[in-house]
């Protein structure tokens, strides 16, 4: 392995994607990789990201519940963060 080859840089999605649109696919070596089994995302206060730990334990109608919940709140923490970064640029 040369130490010339730069490594590829992955990209998060872009800002316009939802937390409830379909399932994010990465793609590693070729191959898709579906993320879609490891929950929503969820967007903390400061702007860190996380997922919730027992999704898998969850059931449908939990799931359903909490994407609903997290989709507002994932909205309202990203327009907060955006208009904070707005303000500091002004």
């Amino acid at each position: 392995m040369s130490s010339d080859k730069t490594p590829e840089i992955l990209a998060l999605p872009s800002s316009t994607s939802t937390p409830d649109s379909a399932p994010l696919n990465i793609t590693a070596n070729g191959a898709g990789i579906a993320l879609d089994h490891l929950g929503p995302m969820v967007v903390q206060p400061d702007g860190t990201l996380m997922r919730i730990k027992d999704w898998d334990t969850k059931t449908d109608h939990e799931k359903e519940m909490i994407k609903r919940v997290i989709t507002k709140r994932n909205k309202e923490r990203l327009d907060a963060l955006a208009l904070a970064q707005s303000a500091e640029m002004d």
